[in-house]
């Protein structure tokens, strides 16, 4: 039995950029760098996906007194909600600790002295017992209010290296960028497109999808940002007929207009669509896409979402403009 080759795998050369660059002194350490980077890619992929945060990609270099990280990622709708949350729960925090420290300090005492001794007692002892039940709540949270992002990868980074390696980690926001911006030309076909999406403004993946096809189609070697989401949205939505349907329909807009620097693309899905009681292989393509070619600029990935009814495969392959 013939097994499928991976596309990219087939176009690797010497002079291609690799995301990951080991300095080693033997060749038993060239082994251990590459298990490390691989568990490392690994832990950064599902702690990203916790809170909602595509990650892009991420670079790294391995010595043997430092590890430097690349993290590129793209931000979604998940993500502000869990921030705006977070925020919220650390301002309850802070006036409750600023409420604790009036209640137990003398001023306080002082001030309620004129007034009966039973009533003002009462009265203190329930504020107390309301403030620390909602304080110990709190402190059950602590991890996700008091740790940032980046003090939660490092602290797990001295527990995995024993605090023998000094860390950088360079963190970049991918849908923040100033080469991102359209031109007057560019607003005003983007503009066109909008208005002939508009039945789908309604939607929660509005936004987040337009954000990833403007860099899609902006820049090169972006095809793992729009699987990840198409993954992401699999897993969440019931109705996976209609996401695919309003895919195909904003990526004919994007592929006509003078936007788009992509040829063709093709997009499939594997599994159980829909929720139907068979697996079935579900997608389309768009323009040209010559795979058997290996000159052909093709860009592949592939990714699982996992859902009710079990898992689904995405698979998405691009041609682009050399």
């Amino acid at each position: 039995m013939g097994q499928k080759n991976n596309s990219n795998f087939l176009r690797l050369n010497l002079k291609n950029e690799w995301n990951s660059s080991y300095h080693e002194k033997n060749i038993e350490d060239s082994s251990l760098y590459l298990f490390l980077n691989v568990s490392l890619k690994n832990y950064l992929i599902r702690f990203f996906n916790i809170y909602g945060i595509i990650l892009f990609y991420s670079k790294t270099s391995i010595s043997n007194h430092c590890l430097k990280v690349l993290i590129s990622f793209f931000i979604t709708k998940k993500t502000i909600k869990k921030i705006l949350l977070l925020n919220k729960k650390l301002y309850l925090k802070t006036t409750i600790k600023s409420k604790l420290s009036t209640i137990n300090s003398k001023k306080f005492i002082k001030k309620k002295k004129n007034k009966k001794k039973n009533y003002t007692r009462r009265l203190f002892l329930i504020k107390k017992k309301k403030l620390n039940y909602f304080f110990k709540k709190l402190i059950i949270k602590k991890e996700l209010l008091l740790n940032h992002f980046s003090q939660q990868i490092l602290n797990t980074f001295k527990i995995y290296f024993c605090n023998k390696m000094n860390f950088i980690l360079i963190f970049q926001k991918f849908n923040k960028g100033y080469s991102l911006r359209l031109n007057n030309k560019e607003l005003k076909n983007f503009k066109v497109i909008l208005i002939k999406l508009r039945n789908f403004l309604k939607f929660n993946f509005f936004k987040d999808i337009l954000n990833i096809l403007i860099i899609i189609v902006k820049k090169k070697k972006t095809i793992k940002l729009l699987t990840e989401y198409i993954s992401f949205q699999i897993s969440v939505l019931k109705q996976h007929n209609f996401f695919l349907r309003f895919l195909k329909i904003a990526l004919t807009f994007f592929l006509k207009s003078n936007l788009s620097g992509i040829l063709g693309l093709k997009i499939l899905l594997k599994g159980r669509v829909n929720g139907f009681s068979r697996s079935s292989i579900k997608g389309f393509s768009l323009g040209k896409l010559p795979i058997s070619s290996f000159s052909s600029n093709i860009s592949y990935y592939n990714s699982t979402s996992y859902t009710s009814n079990g898992t689904i495969g995405v698979k998405f392959w691009i041609f682009e403009k050399v």
